[in-house]
């Protein structure tokens, strides 16, 4: 079993709903990814992978090593993650300290909450 979390471009006037909405399509792989990419996802996206690499991105040997369960689903509008739960505190500190220079929504499926910033949408 893991922690998912899922990571979305901020739009004004976004809801619990339409981010929740938005998790399950891409988990469907039915969100579309219209419009152009968003560049704080895919800096955001860099940042995570520059200290957690994808399990992709690893040697045999390094993968136990890894908090990940699986690659990230990466879109032009979403980021979701899957990580062991053992490792999501430790993870889940450096989110919240890239997230303080990454304006972007977070869901949390286990609780069904969403965040911008530490304000709750």
């Amino acid at each position: 079993m893991s922690y998912d979390l899922g990571f979305f471009a901020h739009r004004q006037g976004l809801t619990l709903e339409d981010v929740r909405k938005a998790y399950r399509q891409a988990c469907a792989g039915e969100l579309p990814d219209e419009g152009a990419d968003d560049a704080t996802l895919a800096q955001f996206t860099a940042a995570l992978e520059s200290r957690y690499p994808q399990l992709s991105a690893l040697r045999d040997d390094q993968i136990d090593d890894s908090p990940w369960s699986g690659d990230f689903d990466f879109g032009a509008r979403h980021l979701i993650v899957s990580m062991s739960f053992s490792r999501a505190e430790e993870v889940g500190a450096y989110i919240l300290q890239l997230l303080n220079t990454h304006a972007l929504v977070l869901y949390d499926p286990q609780s069904d909450q969403a965040f911008l910033g530490d304000r709750a949408l």
